[in-house]
């Protein structure tokens, strides 16, 4: 049975916010990184459990295009996403 995704607020945005500096960067661009999330997102909804644990009670996936990681919690039916992070940054700052 597939699981249901929540994606809270912060990572709404958090995808907004890097959707709109790939768009600065290149036309199409922005489109593209959020088609990878969604992707990604399909990945998450078939095998949650795949994915490793990553900071405390967080499992992480890639995106395998662009150096983005998505934080997220299994809870009961649900798969609760709570942050989409640039590699690059120090994810124990965002997490807590």
């Amino acid at each position: 049975m597939r699981k249901k995704i929540v994606v809270k607020k912060l990572a709404e945005q958090d995808v907004l916010n890097a959707s709109s500096w790939y768009e600065s960067i290149a036309p199409t661009l922005g489109k593209d990184f959020f088609n990878e999330f969604y992707q990604t997102l399909i990945k998450l909804e078939i095998a949650p459990e795949r994915y490793p644990f990553y900071y405390k009670n967080l499992r992480r996936v890639m995106l395998c295009r662009f150096s983005y990681k998505i934080f997220y919690r299994i809870e009961n039916n649900n798969i609760i996403v709570f942050r989409v992070l640039h590699s690059k940054r120090d994810h124990r700052c965002f997490l807590t």
